[in-house]
């Protein structure tokens, strides 16, 4: 018996698919939108299949899961255009995904690039090589949560006219078991009181920059009735202070006077770059602290009122004078 086929599928038998743009591999950056470019001629009937999971996202332009995993994935509205487009790309989008049109399957790994969190440390080295007059300390770049792992380190201290370059192959895998934490040193010999340092990494085809100034503690002497504060601003920050009276250590920040007698103050402070401090002299400080400006004060305005008569009696020594030679014109 001979069966007749309708020329409407034989039409379909014969039409000729064609993948004329093919999506690509890459390193996307978390957060950033992700397309992998499928454009099909000739089929309607596209899949896009998520290898590492077994599930076809997509037949068409109708989404085929529920999964909450796929609720950032869209599918291109173009009419040939299959591209698909994952939304505010996550680690756990990591994977390879298959555009299928009858025999042609070519596919896209997303790998997913985490920019790092940029961090400068200084620290004073135990063994030193430098002068009484300098310090010599470690620097120290670190990069967290970076994926891949940042590999290269590029160091300057700003002024010094020298930049170093360490590759790194030591990375610390994370819990999540994706991002890495990575970190770089390097000694200088600080001759001031302060310097600051630039860092640059390289990861996921991205560089990022990092500046940092580090300083000695700067310190200022408060007073407060009978309470004596050591202030100070230093980075990284104080991790001692102390107060010397009089030769006598005291441990803390904060001293408490019960007497008036006078004495030789110093506040000491330290952190990983060297030591501050500040002097006060008891109680002369303090009085000079309140009657010096009282007395320049007091001998301004004396001054003014001096130079105030002097001007009266001038103006009025000349008037007075005319005034006299008119009352005798008009007497005569």
């Amino acid at each position: 018996m001979l069966t007749l086929i309708p020329t409407h599928y034989v039409h379909l038998v014969l039409v000729h698919a064609d993948i004329t743009k093919a999506p690509s591999s890459g390193v996307f950056l978390e957060g950033t939108d992700v397309t992998l470019t499928c454009v099909v001629e000739g089929n309607n009937y596209v899949l896009w299949d998520d290898l590492s999971d077994a599930t076809s996202i997509f037949i068409g332009k109708r989404k085929n899961t529920e999964k909450k995993k796929y609720d950032n994935f869209e599918i291109s509205s173009g009419d040939e255009d299959f591209s698909l487009i994952i939304k505010d790309v996550q680690l756990s989008d990591e994977g390879t995904y298959i555009c299928k049109d009858r025999d042609q399957h070519p596919n896209a790994t997303v790998t997913i690039g985490v920019l790092p969190s940029v961090h400068l440390s200084v620290k004073q080295s135990e063994a030193t090589q430098a002068s009484q007059t300098s310090t010599e300390v470690n620097i120290t770049c670190s990069a967290y949560n970076a994926k891949p792992a940042v590999s290269v380190f590029e160091l300057s201290v700003i002024g010094s006219g020298k930049t170093v370059n360490i590759t790194n192959d030591k990375s610390e895998q994370n819990e999540d078991g994706k991002t890495y934490n990575s970190s770089a040193s390097v000694s200088y010999i600080m001759s001031s009181e302060e310097m600051s340092v630039y860092c640059r990494v390289f990861t996921a085809g991205r560089s990022i920059k990092h500046t940092e100034n580090f300083y000695k503690p700067r310190c200022n002497i408060t007073m407060s009735g009978n309470e004596i504060r050591c202030l100070c601003q230093a980075n990284p920050q104080v991790n001692t202070y102390y107060m010397d009276v009089n030769g006598n250590n005291h441990d803390g920040d904060v001293l408490f006077i019960e007497e008036d007698d006078p004495m030789n103050i110093r506040c000491f402070a330290r952190n990983e770059l060297g030591t501050g401090q500040s002097d006060l002299l008891f109680p002369d400080d303090i009085y000079g602290f309140s009657l010096v400006p009282i007395a320049v004060i007091v001998s301004v305005v004396v001054l003014l009122v001096v130079l105030t008569v002097i001007y009266i009696r001038c103006r009025r020594g000349p008037r007075e004078q005319k005034s006299d030679g008119i009352l005798v014109s008009l007497y005569i």
